[in-house]
């Protein structure tokens, strides 16, 4: 960086000093080498009688975290020595003063905690190696302030956009920085994280491995088949969410079309079922109702003529087979208020097509018949 700003060095307070440093390293940084950076911490510090690296171990600010990123890529900072050099740094999450622990976890923790670049990749690994999984546990954030709250796992979710008012989440697990088997190796600390500190979403954790684009090119799908096989039958809110997804991605065209018929036929044998019940309820309710008359079968009939179109339907069905058993217990014979009710009865069941048109002709053509001899009877 251009050194006719070092006089500032003297006529500005440190803090400002630094401020300007910053601004214009990072505008400067990309077209730097190391060797380059290493050159302006040096006169920094021999301007100022300061340590400019020192000031990450000393106070965490949160305006310097880019100035971190920028040591940690040209390779001025080493992310595990920096973690090493912190005597408890495998110990603090256990420290009841969490919020107190070094200012250098806290720049390490912004750094490495979405998991987006190699040298975040490169740390955790070297976590892992030294700690295992809880070493996932042992950089955090700056702004978060428990031991136990943070979860490493989180970085890897995001909702799916896709799917309103529902609760789904995707896997967010490529890195264009990562090869294959580095995918599989994150995959592998994630898998493990999630079982130990989260085991009761392990199993959704799994379900959204098996759905995932990605991750699916990293396993052969033989053994994400026999995964899936093992867990297709649970009854747990994420299965029932993505149980279309996954029978698309893992069963056969043959398996599929055979679920499909089972389904098919289930359906039609639950509608049967309803509809025997429907029509029994139906069957009662009219017995209940009938006194004989036509007056009872239209009042039944005009109860029902708005319902939805089973009950529609199974209605005028019982009132087809209570008009007939009323016209055959009356003789035919019908006091003329009843013809009205026999009238009105009719053209809706031949309007809907219950009983047919010469049906009703004939009922018409026997009640005038038997009505007239009646009548004649009664003139002898």
């Amino acid at each position: 960086m251009d050194d006719k700003w070092d006089v500032l060095s003297k006529e500005l307070t440190a803090d400002v000093y630094r401020h300007l440093f910053d601004n214009q390293f990072i505008v400067k940084c990309k077209e730097l080498s190391q060797e380059q950076v290493e050159e302006c911490i040096k006169r920094y510090d021999a301007l100022t009688g300061l340590s400019y690296l020192a000031l990450f171990v000393t106070e965490y600010l949160h305006n310097m975290d880019r100035m971190f990123a920028a040591m940690v890529k040209k390779g001025i900072v080493n992310l595990i020595e920096a973690f090493r050099s912190c005597s408890n740094a495998a110990t603090v999450t256990n420290s009841a003063q969490y919020a107190d622990r070094p200012a250098i976890l806290k720049y390490i923790g912004e750094y490495v905690t979405d998991l987006n670049s190699r040298e975040a990749f490169y740390f955790y690994r070297e976590l892992y190696k030294e700690f295992g999984i809880d070493g996932m546990r042992l950089v955090q954030p700056a702004n978060n302030y428990s031991a136990t709250n943070y979860s490493f796992s989180r970085k890897f979710y995001e909702a799916d956009s896709s799917y309103r008012k529902s609760n789904l989440q995707l896997l967010k697990i490529r890195r264009k920085f990562l090869t294959e088997d580095e995918h599989r190796e994150v995959l592998g600390w994630l898998d493990e994280y999630v079982f130990q500190y989260n085991a009761k979403g392990y199993t959704e954790f799994v379900i959204m491995m098996l759905a995932d684009k990605f991750i699916r090119t990293l396993y052969p799908h033989n053994e994400l088949l026999t995964i899936y096989n093992m867990i297709k039958g649970l009854s747990i809110s994420a299965m029932t969410e993505y149980a279309q997804q996954l029978k698309q991605i893992y069963l056969t065209e043959v398996e599929l079309q055979a679920e499909k018929d089972a389904t098919t036929a289930r359906n039609e044998e639950a509608k049967r079922l309803a509809n025997e019940q429907l029509l029994l309820k139906l069957k009662e309710e009219m017995s209940n109702s009938y006194d004989g008359t036509l007056k009872s079968i239209w009042g039944f009939m005009d109860k029902h003529k708005f319902d939805w179109k089973d009950t529609h339907k199974h209605a005028f069905s019982v009132a087809t087979e209570y008009l007939e058993r009323s016209l055959i217990d009356a003789n035919f014979c019908l006091i003329t208020n009843e013809l009205g009710y026999f009238l009105s009865i009719s053209s809706k069941l031949v309007g809907r097509g219950f009983i047919s048109f010469e049906i009703f002709t004939d009922y018409v053509m026997r009640i005038v018949e038997l009505k007239e001899a009646v009548e004649n009877d009664e003139s002898t």
